[in-house]
C-alpha cells in the first residue's frame, strides 16, 4: 500500500491547494488488474417509446426536452424516456446492495447508454437486473469504495470543517462518483494563513478509506446563494413546491425551502409554518392554511398544474428533471451532482447550469408526476454556476412529512 502525499499547488483566484492522493486498498472482491479490463457491457437495445402510448404529463416533459435540444418528440423520447426506469433500477439495486453499490451515471460511453458500478466484484444478482434492462449499461467492478461510504465520509469532512470556526469561515464540498474524489472549498477565517490553513486542514481529513481521495481549495469568497426575494408570486418571498401530508395526523401542508422567511402567504392568504430543516437532509420547510384545501397538484407552468404521483429516490448523474420557479418559469436541466453540501445544508441535487433566479426558492423539481425536490438556489462547481435542490425523498426525515400522491 502506497503512503500518503499531500501536495500544495497555487490554483488561481482560489489560492492554496491540497490534494490527498491516497493508496489503493490491497485487498478487493475485484481486484485493479480485474477493473482495467473496461466494464461489462449487459442490457439490450430496446425499441424507440410510442410517443402516443406515454401519458399527457411525461408527452409534455418531452416535447420541451425536443423543443430545447432541436430535435424531434421521437428523438427526444430514444434519449429521455428512459431514464426514470434506469433511475428506479439504480434505487434497487442501492437498496438491495449497499455494501456492493458504487453509483451509477446516465452518460454515452463503453458502448453503453449509462453505467453502474461496484466496489468489489458485481453480485450475480445486480449483473441480472442490468442485463435485464431495456438500454445497454456498463457495469464497472473494483472502485473499491461505496456510494454509501463516499457520502458518509462527504459529510463527515464537511461538517468537521463547518464546525471549525477558528479556522475556517465557510465551506462547500461534493464528491466525484466515478473516480471517489471529494471536492471541497474552504473559505478560511479571516486571521488564517491560506495555504497553510488548506494543508493543515487536508492532513487532518484524510478519509478512512484508502481508496477516496480528498481535493481540497482555498477561496476568498465561496460563490453560492439561495433564490428567495421580498415580493409578490405565489409565496411571499419564494415558490411554493409541493402539497405533502404529516406523517403523525391527517394535516395536509405546502413545502418551500427553510432560508425562506417563516412567515408566508400564499396568494395573500397567511400561512401557519409548521416547521423547518437546515442540515444533512437539505433546506425545506413546510406551512399550511387552516381553513382553504391543500390540493395535490404543483404548477408546471404558469397555466398548468399536475399531481404528484411518486417520489423520486435518489437522481442519477445526467438525468434530465424540470423545475418551475414563480420568476423564471419552467427549464429543463440535467444532474451534474448528486451530494452537494452547501454550507449548513448537505444532500443537494447540483444540475448543469443555473437555470433559475431570485424568488424561485422553494419551487418543485419533476419530471412528469414525479417529485424529486424543493429547490434551494445556487453553487459554482468547475468554474460554473449550477441550480440546487433538496430531496423531496428526505421530506419524512427532514419534516415528517411526505409528498401527497393521491
Amino acid at each position: 500500500m502506497r503512503g500518503r502525499d499531500i501536495t500544495s499547488r497555487a490554483m488561481g483566484t482560489l489560492g492554496a491547494v491540497a490534494v490527498v492522493s491516497l493508496g489503493v486498498l490491497a485487498a478487493t472482491p475485484a481486484s485493479a488488474s480485474e477493473a482495467d479490463e473496461g466494464p461489462i457491457i449487459v442490457g439490450g437495445d430496446s425499441d424507440d417509446v410510442e410517443v402516443e402510448d406515454l401519458d399527457d404529463a411525461e408527452r409534455e416533459d418531452l416535447e420541451r426536452v425536443a423543443e430545447d435540444e432541436g430535435v424531434t418528440v421521437e428523438e427526444a423520447a430514444h434519449d429521455v424516456a428512459w431514464q426514470e426506469d434506469f433511475s428506479r433500477l439504480a434505487d434497487e439495486l442501492r437498496e438491495d446492495f449497499p455494501d456492493e453499490f458504487a453509483g451509477a451515471w446516465i452518460e454515452d460511453g463503453d458502448g453503453a447508454d449509462a453505467w453502474v458500478a461496484f466496489a468489489g466484484a458485481a453480485p450475480d444478482e445486480a449483473l441480472e437486473a442490468a442485463a435485464a434492462f431495456s438500454r445497454p449499461l456498463a457495469v464497472h467492478e473494483g472502485r473499491g469504495y461505496t456510494e454509501a461510504e463516499l457520502d458518509e465520509e462527504l459529510e463527515s469532512i464537511h461538517y468537521e470543517l463547518l464546525d471549525d470556526t477558528d479556522a475556517v469561515e465557510d465551506v462547500m464540498s461534493s464528491h466525484d462518483l466515478a473516480t471517489g474524489r471529494i471536492e471541497v472549498e474552504v473559505e478560511p477565517a479571516e486571521m488564517a494563513d491560506d495555504a497553510d490553513t488548506v494543508d493543515q486542514l487536508a492532513t487532518r481529513m484524510e478519509p478512512s478509506n484508502t481508496e477516496i481521495s480528498l481535493e481540497m481549495e482555498a477561496s476568498s469568497e465561496l460563490d453560492y446563494a439561495n433564490e428567495a426575494i421580498y415580493g409578490g408570486g405565489d409565496l411571499t418571498t419564494c415558490t411554493s413546491g409541493f402539497v405533502v401530508n404529516d406523517q403523525d395526523s391527517a394535516r395536509r401542508g405546502v413545502t418551500t425551502a427553510a432560508h425562506c422567511q417563516n412567515s408566508q402567504s400564499y396568494e395573500g392568504a397567511p400561512l401557519d409554518f409548521e416547521g423547518s430543516h437546515r442540515g444533512s437532509f437539505g433546506d425545506v420547510q413546510w406551512h399550511r392554511h387552516t381553513s382553504r384545501a391543500h390540493v395535490n397538484e404543483f404548477y408546471s407552468t404558469s397555466s398548468t398544474r399536475r399531481a404528484a404521483t411518486s417520489v423520486a429516490g435518489l437522481p442519477e448523474g445526467g438525468q434530465s428533471i424540470n423545475n418551475y420557479g414563480k420568476n423564471s418559469g419552467r427549464d429543463t436541466e440535467t444532474v451534474y451532482r448528486t451530494n452537494v453540501c452547501q454550507g449548513d445544508d448537505c444532500r443537494l441535487i447540483a444540475m448543469g447550469s443555473h437555470v433559475t433566479t431570485g424568488g424561485d426558492s422553494g419551487g418543485p423539481w419533476f419530471w412528469a408526476n414525479t417529485a424529486h425536490g424543493i429547490h434551494k438556489g445556487y453553487r459554482t462547481i468547475d468554474g460554473e454556476r449550477r441550480s440546487t435542490f433538496s430531496q423531496a425523498r428526505w421530506l419524512p426525515s427532514a419534516l415528517g412529512v411526505e409528498v401527497a400522491t393521491d
